[in-house]
């Protein structure tokens, strides 16, 4: 119940962000911004206006809560370990009752297929999307300058999701053994 309550908070964030900002801009009487127009490309029927702003926020809360949900299930199904109580603990055992330890592989697999699926996802909208005789992702092209083979094509988006997974594991597996660390320099 507890991911469900996050995904449903980060949907609600999401949304009110996107239709707000698209409402910013609408009543400014502007109604266009590059950037924010881009996002036509991930989420169909999508446009700054009016009905827009809602098919936005409906949008970004979906891919909010459809991306923190999983996520949170995985830490709230055991992600973080606690260490065993005695009857009389002292100051330090109470901090590490208190303070838990990431378990740094689960913690490195989640954030990493969070990362690499999102990647798969948003290369492939831009496959099914494209509407020929426009470029084709300009922006997410631009991966493929770090990440040696990356193109938005179907085995772009493959590649993609094997490189951000094993970035962002490592990244995150880097992050848990600084946060451990720390806390085990906080209670001796």
């Amino acid at each position: 119940m507890n991911a469900i309550s996050l995904g449903l908070s980060c949907a609600l964030l999401a949304g009110a962000a996107l239709g707000g900002a698209t409402l910013w801009l609408v009543l400014q009487e502007n109604g266009s911004s590059y950037h924010l127009g881009l996002l036509v490309h991930f989420f169909p029927g999508y446009s700054i206006t009016w009905t827009g702003a809602v098919v936005g926020a409906l949008w970004a809360g979906a891919v909010a809560f459809f991306s923190t949900t999983p996520v949170a299930m995985l830490y709230y199904l055991k992600l973080l370990s606690r260490q065993p109580t005695d009857s009389a603990p002292s100051k330090g055992q109470r901090l590490k009752e208190e303070v838990a330890r990431l378990k740094k592989r689960e913690f490195a697999m989640a954030i990493g297929l969070l990362a690499g699926t999102a990647m798969f996802i948003a290369t492939a909208l831009l496959i099914v999307n494209h509407v020929p005789g426009k470029p084709l992702g300009p922006h997410l092209k631009l991966f493929g300058l770090f990440l040696p083979g990356y193109k938005v094509t179907w085995v772009g988006s493959a590649l993609g999701f094997i490189y951000l997974s094993i970035l962002a594991g490592t990244a995150a597996l880097f992050v848990a053994w600084v946060y451990n660390r720390r806390v085990e320099a906080n209670e001796g």
